[in-house]
């Protein structure tokens, strides 16, 4: 379900595309769809190369000119606005109708095209992952830190000089 505000993400015009891919049944992605509401398109693939290029189930990928440039599992998936807070704006102002007098400006070729803002995903993407990258890591360092003081408790159990 979070991932339907980076599907939104199509409307923005920098060739941008958004998929789920699933080793799931046809049965069980139109179930999914239906219970969630969801209004992306699906595609299928193996469940072993799944595994193997996400390792999570659900991941996400991000991909730039076939080189992955972000990957999350389920736990640590970004929220769009965490990425950059103005995209939803973005979006939204991307996707509204355009009024009659500039829809005659295009056809008069006064406007050739609209330009967006644009999400740079190779700018931002790697601070987000840097972020990502240090939270990991302090928590790592936590539960070392825990079983460490667990070892040293257990261990001076055993080289105590003082037995009950």
């Amino acid at each position: 379900k979070r991932a339907g505000d980076w599907s939104r993400l199509e409307v923005l015009p920098d060739n941008f595309s958004f998929f789920a891919v699933t080793a799931s049944t046809g049965q069980e992605v139109e179930a999914t769809i239906s219970a969630l509401d969801l209004d992306y398109s699906f595609l299928s693939a193996d469940d072993i190369m799944l595994k193997t290029v996400i390792r999570s189930n659900p991941g996400f990928l991000l991909i730039r000119d076939g080189i992955i440039i972000g990957k999350w599992g389920f736990r640590d998936f970004p929220l769009l606005e965490n990425v950059d807070p103005t995209v939803l704006e973005m979006i939204g102002n991307a996707a509204a109708p355009v009024d009659e007098e500039t829809q005659m400006l295009i056809e008069a070729g006064v406007f050739e095209d609209f330009s967006y803002n644009v999400v740079d995903f190779n700018t931002l993407v790697p601070v987000l992952v840097y972020e990502e990258g240090n939270v990991r890591l302090e928590k790592s360092v936590e539960v070392i830190v825990i079983l460490a003081i667990f070892m040293i408790i257990i261990l001076s159990g055993f080289v105590s000089p003082i037995r009950l």
